[in-house]
């Protein structure tokens, strides 16, 4: 699981700061060769506004693909990696749905803990979209996670 920190930079991400985002994320990686893989990340994050005069739901979902850098040592793997693609976001309020460019540039580690399981304690990204905002259409937020890595496939 991963949690994400809402978009900065604008009137109504003042406002999310108020509310706690839930977050579900996909990702699939490719069979790596000498360290060198590519990566797809799809992310739905829902906030639940609550502030004195508005309430509402917003809906941002990141589809993103790019290369990972990896270097395998004994039981550790840390990695670096940087994804582009759109990410679409909805508001329910004013502007309705928004698809506009993301990426993220990041990077974190894995422990081996069997052929098909790993724990990674730290996963770390900035993540940067371009919505119009009537300011720099430029909102950055970063994420960091940790969790379970299920390695499916052979190796």
């Amino acid at each position: 699981m991963s949690v994400i920190t809402p978009i900065r930079g604008s009137t109504a991400s003042r406002l999310l700061n108020r509310s706690a985002p839930t977050a579900s994320l996909v990702r699939l990686c490719t069979t790596q060769t000498a360290g060198l893989g590519s990566w797809a990340n799809l992310a739905v994050i829902h906030w639940r506004v609550q502030a004195a005069i508005l309430h509402t739901r917003l809906l941002q979902v990141a589809y993103l693909l790019g290369p990972r850098v990896s270097l395998t040592h004994h039981v550790t793997t840390p990695f670096v990696q940087a994804l582009f693609g759109g990410v679409w976001a909805a508001d329910g309020v004013v502007l309705g749905p928004v698809t506009a460019f993301g990426m993220t540039a990041g990077g974190g580690v894995d422990l081996r803990v069997s052929r098909f399981l790993a724990i990674r304690p730290v996963q770390t990204e900035y993540l940067m979209n371009k919505f119009p905002d009537g300011a720099n259409n430029r909102q950055s937020s970063f994420r960091y996670g940790a969790g379970i890595v299920l390695r499916l496939g052979k190796k």
